[in-house]
Order: C-alpha cells, then structure tokens, then sequence
C-alpha cells in the first residue's frame, strides 16, 4: 500500500509537471486525475481494514449468502470467459481419457446451465432475469421441485462461480477448526454456517413460494464478519443495543437503486443501524463485488446486495408494499446527447419503474431522486405527471383520500360531480411530491417539485457521503444539484 501511495504521487507530480493537472475530457473518459484520487481512497480504505481487523480473517459465507445475484451483468471483458468452467482436477482427466466417448466437462457444464436456466424459466416465465452461469465442478445439480428451489439453486450457483463461496466455506471452516469448535458458541456456529447445505437452506428461506422475498427472514440475524477475537472498533452503545433487538428483522425497508460502487448506501445503512435494514442493488456485476466488499470492510450487520436490474427485483421478487423508501442517485437520462427523442436503453426511471415502485411502497413510502441534471429532473417531474393523468384517463378509477375505495366508472361520475361541489375529491395519482419543512427554493412541473438543493435527512439522506459518481461530478466542476421528493399516494 505504501508503495503504491508512492507510484500515484509520482503519477500525479509528473501529469502535474505537463499539463499543471488541469481536467481534461476525451469522449466519455474521466482524467487521469480523478482515476488517481478513486485509487487513493480505495488504499485508505484497505488500510483502515486491514489495521482494525488486526490481521484476522473474516467471515464470508454469512454476507455472502445476504447478496443475490439474479442477474447482475459483466461489461467488461468476454463474458464467455468469466462464465468458463475450470479445467477437472487430474484424475479426473484421466477417468474422462478413459471413458473416451463421454462428453467434455466444458460441455457437461454448459449442458447443466442450460438445464438450470431452462428449468426456472419454465417455472417462472414472466421472469426476464439472465440465465446463471453453469455450476462449478463437484457432481450433478440438484433435482429442482418448484420455481423458489430453481431460483435458490441458481443464486447459490452465481456467489460459487463469480464470488468465490466455496473458498470461503473452506476458509471459515479451517480458521473456526485452528481454534477449536467447542471453544465458543460463535465458533461452533460458524463452522456448522460453513456448509452448502446451510448456504441453500438460508437462501430458500429468504423467499416465498411465489419468489418473493420475505424481508423479515434476509434480515433475520445481523451480519457479523469477524471472529470475536478482532480488535474492530466497537459500535456505539445504543448501536449495539438497537442491533440486538429482537425485532431488527421487521424494521423498515430502504432500498437504493443503481448503487454504484456502495459508498452512500453503507455509510446510510451503518447510520441507521437499528432504525432499518437497506437494500443495494445494482446490475453491473464489478460494481457489485465493490458493494460487498465495502459491506464487509465496514461491517455494515443491515445491509442486503442485490445483483441484477432493479425493474426486474420490483416485478419478480418484492412484496407490494414491503419498502418504505427508494433512492436513486444520480440515474443516466435517456437523453446525455441532449436530444430528448434519443433513446438509451439501459436508462432506468421508465413509466413501468414508477409503477412498479408505486407497487412495491408502503402506505405514504418515498422516493427521493437525487442529480446533478436539472434539465433531467424536471423532465422526470412532467413525466411523473403524466403518469397520474394516465391513470385517471385509462384505468377510469378515482380513489378517495381518506378511505382509498376504489369506485368503478359509474359511480366515478357522480364521486368526480360531487368533489366540483364540495371540493373535498382530489385527482387520483401515483405520487405527490413532499411539501419540505425547510424553507428551500423549487421548481413545478405538472404538479411535481423540483427541489433546488440537496435532500438532507428530511429527503433520506441520513449522513453526508459522498458517491462515486458525486465525486466524479464535482471533479469535473458539476457541482448543482437538485432532487424530487415523492410521496406514494
């Protein structure tokens, strides 16, 4: 670490000495500068680990069984490689030169992958997660009996081919076993953890019938990586306390979406210990690996890591009205050219986002979406609008504001002639915007708020940390912000 704290201040003395260090832009690449300032907080970060965990090894199979990959997508590199199977052992490749006409383990594996993805999307076809990547070596896949058994199987499959399970299964069980498994409790408990068997059972819990996931069971024992011999810092009192309580697995639902590399989400989470439990999804798979291991390094005990497209978790795998607040920060518009008929495919806030979000939200839930696009914003708020006027013109459905009945066409007539009257029936939507304690300026577009400033803790934002791609923004002289703050009606 230290010399690579050396190699990056040479780095940047001598782009220093060429070009006084100014920012430079090429397409859609960031300076060398910022690059370098990224590699420096990550070596903070590995230092400031590596000396409060004291050299001790930490537990992986407990937080690795709290990250799902569904579907999380690898954009660099070849795709076919990171999902090849490794060689067979020796022996092995002797048995297989024996037998002479059986097939090759590359092809055994691709045959049990298709099999696998074949097998959930028979069962859950409105799915459009992506195909698991083929199973690692070590015997035939499991009979699979339901859509929940086929959707455990291949999450167990992606944490065993691309985050490394089975070695921290190996690792947890060898460190556990050096001390002795009756010296503690927690020791005893971890090794009987370290298991496949225990890893599937944990994963099929977390899930209904239907695929769902049952929040109250992902987050029913808080996440501890460290043996008790660390000398980690200690959490605070009431932390400690509040973690503890019998019932942190029933607390609220926070769910960030588009986490990026993980920053913001735990520095919220660690700040809400006790208070809620928080979700961080994201589908680039290298961004994922970054949220895990910021989740480890902090020992974040509330956070969950979700690997796949956020439309995809809200339509196939949460409960209506299980969240109680979703955060998007800084979403890529569908227009970065600035041409608003432009179309870009992976951009996320969709009519269909908004409703399922709308779905999965409790009773007066949140959203807080917070950019450094203005421009953006105030498209997203017209389209917000829009989406209310939709469903007043399409579904014909008003919904009174203290009982939330539903009435049907014929009666909306006389309901809509009463409310001209008494004044008392407001338009049916799918969400309003927050009226803001504090005195901050905003804009209005279709009834929508765009709040000139940033969220603060009455929009969610418990603790002042900054994300990648705030850093990334700033860096580049981008420093306005605005943000919407919805309501689900």
């Amino acid at each position: 670490l230290k010399r690579a704290a050396r190699l990056v201040k040479d780095a940047a003395a001598a782009e220093a000495s060429a070009n006084g260090g100014e920012w430079n832009t090429n397409g859609d690449d960031i300076s060398s500068g910022f690059r370098r300032s990224e590699l420096e907080r990550e070596a903070q970060r590995i230092q400031e680990f590596v000396t409060s965990a004291s050299g001790a090894t930490p537990r992986l199979v407990a937080p690795l069984c709290r990250t799902l990959l569904f579907g999380s997508k690898v954009l660099v590199g070849d795709l076919d490689s990171c999902n090849a199977a490794p060689p067979p052992p020796p022996q092995q490749q002797q048995q297989q030169e024996q037998r002479g006409a059986s097939p090759s383990r590359q092809e055994q594996h691709t045959e049990q992958g298709s099999a696998l993805a074949s097998a959930y999307t028979a069962s859950a076809p409105s799915s459009r997660l992506s195909a698991p990547p083929p199973p690692p070596p070590g015997g035939a896949p499991r009979a699979l009996s339901c859509a929940r058994d086929s959707l455990c199987e291949m999450l167990l499959t992606a944490l065993r081919r691309t985050l490394g399970l089975d070695a921290a299964i190996s690792r947890q069980r060898k460190a556990c076993g050096e001390k002795g498994a009756n010296s503690s409790p927690s020791a005893a408990a971890a090794v009987a953890a370290a298991s496949l068997a225990h890893c599937r059972s944990t994963l099929l819990k977390m899930f209904s019938k239907d695929c769902r996931l049952r929040w109250n069971r992902v987050f029913q024992h808080p996440v501890t990586c460290h043996a008790e011999a660390t000398k980690a810092p200690k959490p605070s009192k009431a932390k400690s306390a509040s973690a503890a309580a019998p019932d942190s697995a029933s607390l609220p639902i926070k769910l960030e979406v588009a986490s990026g590399t993980g920053d913001w989400v735990a520095a919220q989470a660690l700040a809400d210990v006790g208070n809620a439990n928080w979700i961080a999804a994201e589908i680039r798979h290298d961004r994922v690996c970054a949220i895990f291991s910021r989740m480890v390094m902090r020992a974040v005990p509330n956070l969950c890591v979700v690997g796949g497209d956020a439309t995809d978790l809200l339509r196939s795998h949460v409960k209506p009205q299980s969240i109680s607040h979703i955060f998007v920060n800084f979403p890529e518009p569908p227009h970065r050219s600035g041409d608003e008929d432009a179309s870009n495919e992976r951009a996320l806030l969709t009519d269909e986002f908004f409703r399922l979000a709308h779905k999965a939200l409790t009773h007066a839930g949140r959203i807080t979406i917070f950019s450094d696009n203005r421009r953006y914003c105030q498209s997203l708020a017209r389209s917000i609008g829009s989406l209310r006027k939709e469903r007043l013109d399409h579904e014909k459905v008003l919904v009174s504001e203290d009982t939330s009945i539903k009435m049907t066409t014929a009666t909306a007539t006389t309901a809509t002639a009463n409310a001209a009257t008494s004044g008392s029936q407001k338009t049916p939507r799918l969400f309003r915007s927050v009226d803001m304690s504090t005195q901050m300026p905003f804009e209005e577009f279709a009834g929508v708020r765009v709040y000139l400033g940033v969220p603060g803790r009455e929009g969610g934002h418990l603790v002042n940390e900054t994300s990648y791609f705030d850093r990334f923004w700033e860096h580049g002289q981008h420093v306005e912000r605005c943000f919407l703050l919805l309501s689900r009606e």
